[in-house]
């Protein structure tokens, strides 16, 4: 199946605890015609990851259960989950909560707020090169 310009869709997850978040992303992407699935919970996303095998994860970074850092940490510490790039989605927009995810080895920042075109470019960028 292809998306708008002809790409294959990426199956896409969006994690953030602030649900017009969620949806405001799930529009962009979906309009763009990858399938989104949303989580709110740091907790949830290891498990979920492994078994949905997402072809990109944007992961909030200020989140009540579980900061984006730790889901990370753990993202990278389960097999299953490992080679998913990650795109980090923040307000923190310090040098050193942009150097915090670069040390961790998290595939791109981008801070909120965002511009639309930004968010799908970045997308873009990650899946392609993202281990197909």
């Amino acid at each position: 199946m292809a998306n708008k310009v002809g790409e294959d869709v990426a199956k896409i997850m969006v994690v953030d605890d602030e649900p017009e978040n969620q949806l405001l992303i799930s529009v962009i992407l979906t309009n763009e015609g990858h399938e989104v699935t949303a989580v709110d919970e740091g907790t949830q996303v290891v498990a979920r990851a492994s078994r949905e095998q997402p072809d990109l994860i944007l992961l909030d970074v200020m989140m009540p259960d579980l900061n984006g850092f730790r889901v990370f940490e753990a993202l990278r510490a389960a097999d299953a989950t490992r080679h998913i790039p990650v795109l980090m989605l923040s307000a923190l927009t310090q040098r050193w909560d942009v150097e915090k995810a670069v040390k961790l080895g998290v595939d791109d920042y981008l801070t909120k707020p965002f511009e639309p075109d930004d968010l799908v470019a970045r997308v873009k960028s990650n899946l392609a090169r993202s281990p197909a």
